[in-house]
């Protein structure tokens, strides 16, 4: 709870123009950044042409990398990665465009819900990617992925 409280308090401080605060002392600023180097490198993986799999499918999953889910799954990656960028002039934005990218963000959020759900419904989710996915909010400081969900999700409300 403590990195989202920070993350709106910097957002906040940046769209008043002001600096960012300090991150909280109990977060492990090192393995997020580890986190983030691991994601570029997913990311990465799953933009290069020659990539094979999908590094969130269980090897079991073959019919899962279908060229549908593999075209479904970058478009979703790539307009997650714009709205990321877009975020980047957050304080730019008039108030019905902060209301307009908070919706995209949501809508984005929406779509790798439903996404994930169909996978682990085929029991195609990778274990791995579990148990990546518990040790990221962890290290952040949250004891479960639905406890860091519904934080982030009352920062957005806070942010509209």
């Amino acid at each position: 709870e403590a990195v989202v409280r920070w993350q709106r308090q910097s957002l906040n401080a940046e769209a008043e123009g002001r600096l960012p605060p300090p991150p909280p002392r109990n977060v492990n600023m090192t393995a997020l950044y580890s986190m983030s180097t691991s994601l570029s490198r997913t990311t990465s993986m799953l933009m290069t042409p020659l990539s094979v799999s999908l590094p969130f499918l269980s090897e079991e999953a073959s019919s899962m990398e279908s060229p549908v889910v593999r075209d479904e799954v970058l478009a979703l990656m790539a307009d997650h990665e714009t709205v990321v960028k877009l975020g980047r002039g957050y304080r730019s934005f008039d108030p019905a465009g902060k209301i307009a990218y908070l919706d995209e963000l949501e809508s984005i959020k929406e779509r790798w819900r439903i996404f994930y759900a169909r996978v682990r419904l085929m029991g195609a989710l990778s274990p791995e990617l579990i148990v990546d996915g518990r040790a990221v909010v962890e290290a952040i400081g949250f004891p479960s992925v639905r406890q860091f969900h519904a934080a982030m999700d009352e920062v957005h409300r806070q942010m509209r």
